[in-house]
């Protein structure tokens, strides 16, 4: 089964945005999102689909979200 993958932000003084789902993307239900930030304006985001195979996808402050990619396995 799969569910959609929302996010939200704060910004001072607007307060909170409304809820939008990440690129259109989709994880495995129950399954984790993971987050990390490595530079400013950037977020890479990783989760596992219910085909059990790991996807990522990425914000950036130039040019908003991308699309969902599986990462390769080796």
């Amino acid at each position: 089964m799969w569910c959609g993958r929302y996010s939200t932000w704060w910004h001072d003084p607007g307060g909170w945005a409304s809820w939008f789902n990440v690129s259109g993307g989709v994880s495995q239900a129950g399954g984790q999102v993971s987050a990390l930030s490595r530079v400013a304006e950037h977020i890479d985001v990783f989760t596992v689909g219910s085909d059990g195979l790991v996807y990522s996808t990425w914000w950036d402050g130039a040019t908003g979200w991308a699309n969902w990619f599986q990462l390769a396995i080796t």
